[in-house]
């Protein structure tokens, strides 16, 4: 039993040292340099949590965290609902492994190759939304990327339609784990359509769904590519979330103090978000 356990742990050395060397070294590493400022002659020196009070300090700072938990809260359940809606359809598909993977194309495309593909569809005036509008004879002269109130929305959409097959491709394996007997019984019990959805399926997949709409909300607080390519962050920072921020003192401020405590502020709101949303997703029977 001892030799057994041993060599398990001996068979995830090579995973624990790959996940150390590509994410706890570099993670803990810059977490420790958020808490440090550039001194005289240019070396780091201990600042306590100075940075992170600058940063909530910054009217562009609290700007850019609204819109990013407004960004999140629109893309995570739209993706969840989406990605729900079509795992039902490919679990109940034949070749369903084919479809599966088929449908991940949208996800595994470049975010900023996605960027510029939407873009130019609803933002140049020879894209598809103006080549539409055109034939109404109603063109734009900006497209509604362009429009405030339209901007974050539209970009919450186009991550929805490249988040969502991933969520999808998540959920297939759990729908397909779901016992025959309890659809059977189900049956049995008068349960069909919504009420199959609601009273088997969606209690059987409760721990999956929480699992995957905590990986959508974090994944959605730190999207920066796509929307940087879609909008700039524009127009006047209405699509700047806590990530553009971030991206934004780091590499073109060249503000790394800053830029590094905006970043670890994504982490703190993406548990406190995630917390919120288990919370309110809870069981309560």
């Amino acid at each position: 039993m001892v030799g057994s356990c041993r060599a398990r742990w001996l068979l995830l050395v090579p995973a624990l040292l790959l996940v150390g060397a590509v994410l706890i070294v570099p993670s803990a590493a810059g977490l420790a340099r958020s808490f440090t400022a550039p001194g005289d002659g240019g070396q780091a020196v201990f600042v306590g949590s100075v940075n992170y009070w600058r940063v909530l300090a910054d009217r562009d700072a609290r700007t850019s965290v609204g819109n990013g938990v407004e960004y999140a809260l629109i893309s995570a359940p739209l993706s969840m609902i989406a990605g729900l809606a079509l795992a039902i359809a490919i679990a109940s598909a034949h070749r369903r492994e084919a479809l599966r993977l088929l449908f991940l194309t949208p996800w595994l495309a470049s975010p900023i190759a996605v960027g510029v593909l939407w873009r130019f569809f609803l933002n140049n005036p020879v894209g598809l939304a103006n080549l539409l509008l055109t034939h109404l004879g109603r063109p734009l002269a900006l497209g509604p990327f362009s429009n405030p109130g339209l901007a974050l929305p539209l970009a919450a959409g186009v991550d929805v339609w490249r988040t969502s097959p991933l969520v999808a491709f998540l959920l297939v394996p759990g729908l397909l784990a779901i016992p025959a007997e309890l659809r059977d019984q189900a049956a049995i019990d008068g349960a069909v359509g919504w009420r199959l959805f609601r009273d088997v399926l969606v209690p059987a997949l409760r721990p999956l769904l929480a699992a995957v709409l905590l990986l959508r909300l974090a994944d959605a607080l730190g999207t920066s590519d796509t929307l940087f390519t879609l909008t700039h962050g524009g127009p006047v920072d209405r699509t700047t979330t806590l990530a553009l921020y971030s991206y934004m003192r780091l590499a073109v401020a060249d503000d790394w103090a800053r830029g590094l405590a905006a970043a670890w502020l994504i982490v703190v709101l993406s548990v406190v978000l995630g917390t919120v949303c288990l919370w309110v997703a809870r069981d309560r029977r």
